[in-house]
């Protein structure tokens, strides 16, 4: 067989070959967001490479590609001004300028600016007198203290690319270390003191590893040397921690890896060490007995004001899997108890990684309720470490069972679907799994996520959950029915 032939055959998912030597990436839309939005079913993006490329040319086109799409996908599914963080933005300029098949820069040189200016304009709008009455109006709305709607933002965007000056890659370890730094906002005064300190302890990790590094001259040889302080990092930190430690410390290392990769174009290729074998903890979910007394202890009348917030965060964790950081993280407009169907939803815990989960509230709604403000604004105030020392304590003190963690009722959501025969498929909405085990990709999680608080999408979740809970939902005492969820 022809090599290239051979090569196409070998070719990732969604890069195709157009027009015999280009090759492009294309994949569809969810047909939800199609049937709401009246868009076509078929994206399609240019990689700007031919058949023949490297592998690694390739795979560097392609994550971009991805990010591409998913912005294409948010933009589809929210027109508000304020859905897109600022790299989405300029993701969305950069698919604009190629939509009108210009590039980055291209008038950055031309003199005098008025000029380039008004070329600027014409390739955007179409002539060269909107960016003007744009740049009026956009300061005319910032005095009234309201903001661009979205399409002028990405088309004044678009514009400002047009004149911008190509920017110059750091040259060294250090310069990328400081713009990373920059860029990750470690100095924002508007964090939390929860915030400021994560950032703080990944800064110190990124710092130690850097420092292994040294403030190197960036060159062809630097993928090595990234592997060499990985290397030296795991060694020293193998023999002061857990594996499963230095596997989390090791991923603030490849995030500023991957980061500098992406931002400035280098082509690295670098893997995390392998760390052999790292044994998990035990998991304890709580059996049947043991949830049915935790749960009517949570929504009983009498709950002590000391107990409150650790019965909302429980009846929360319990019927979504829930971490701590993922309730701090709860926005009010994914809190929804007030709807015909009570539910919470759950985003990704980046602006990149936008997966949601919707958590039917089944149980002890009228609780959640009234708790539900001062349990977010505490868990927002404290640290996880606090909230896990509390969640502890009380889950040992009502449940009598002095084995379980602060951890164990995500699991015992996974051992409720278990329980009650319901397929991990079904869960993986309100649960979030993925992987081989339950036989649901990542991608099949994230394809349509836009479309999970249709209506009847909601409805179908809540029976689910309605099932996974049901041993919770009634309990027989001397043959009298109680509903634990009201």
């Amino acid at each position: 067989m022809h090599k290239w032939l051979v090569f196409m055959n070998e070719l990732p998912r969604y890069v195709k070959l157009k027009n015999g030597i280009n090759l492009s990436y294309q994949r569809r839309v969810s047909k939800q967001l199609c049937d709401a939005t009246g868009c076509s079913q078929h994206y399609h993006q240019s990689l700007g490479l031919k058949l023949g490329a490297t592998p690694t040319q390739i795979h560097n086109a392609l994550s971009k590609a991805h990010e591409a799409y998913d912005v294409h996908v948010k933009m589809l599914s929210n027109s508000s001004p304020d859905a897109l963080d600022d790299t989405e933005l300029d993701l969305a300029a950069a698919a604009l300028l190629r939509r009108i098949r210009h590039k980055p820069s291209e008038f950055a040189w031309l003199q005098p600016r008025v000029d380039a200016i008004d070329k600027a304009s014409i390739a955007v709008f179409g002539n060269d007198e909107d960016i003007w009455s744009l740049q009026t109006e956009q300061k005319y709305w910032k005095s009234k203290g309201v903001s661009l709607n979205r399409e002028q933002t990405i088309q004044k965007r678009a514009v400002d690319k047009l004149l911008q000056h190509a920017t110059h890659k750091p040259k060294t370890i250090m310069s990328l270390y400081h713009a990373y730094n920059e860029a990750k906002g470690y100095k924002n005064p508007n964090l939390t003191k929860q915030e400021k300190r994560d950032k703080l302890r990944s800064k110190k990790r990124l710092g130690r590893f850097v420092a292994m590094l040294g403030d190197r001259t960036i060159n062809n040889d630097t993928p090595n040397q990234l592997r060499a302080a990985l290397m030296a990092y795991k060694n020293e930190r193998i023999a002061q921690v857990t594996p499963s430690s230095v596997s989390r410390e090791l991923n603030d290392m490849m995030a500023f890896i991957r980061w500098c990769r992406d931002q400035y174009g280098f082509d690295w290729q670098v893997s995390k060490p392998v760390l052999g074998n790292i044994v998990s903890k035990p998991r304890h979910p709580l059996n049947k007995e043991e949830q049915q007394k935790l749960v009517r202890y949570c929504v009983s009348t009498n709950v002590p004001d000391k107990d409150r917030i650790a019965c909302c965060i429980a009846l929360l964790e319990l019927q979504g899997g829930m971490m701590q950081s993922e309730i701090k993280r709860l926005e009010p407009e994914g809190i929804k108890l007030e709807s015909a169907i009570p539910y919470i939803m759950i985003t990704g815990d980046t602006k990149t990684n936008q997966r949601k989960r919707l958590v039917p509230i089944v149980l002890g709604l009228d609780f959640i309720k009234e708790n539900f403000k001062e349990t977010h604004d505490w868990v927002k105030r404290v640290t996880e470490s606090s909230v896990s020392r509390k969640m502890r304590d009380f889950l040992r003190r009502v449940t009598d069972n002095k084995t379980v963690t602060a951890h164990c009722l995500r699991h015992t959501l996974k051992w409720n679907t278990d329980l009650n025969n319901v397929s991990a498929y079904e869960a993986a909405s309100i649960g979030g799994w993925s992987g081989g085990s339950i036989g649901v990709s990542q991608h099949m999680l994230n394809y349509g996520a836009e479309g999970i608080e249709y209506e009847g999408r909601i409805k179908t979740i809540q029976d689910t959950s309605l099932k996974i809970h049901k041993h919770l939902l009634v309990s027989n005492d001397d043959s009298n029915v109680i509903q634990l969820y009201k």
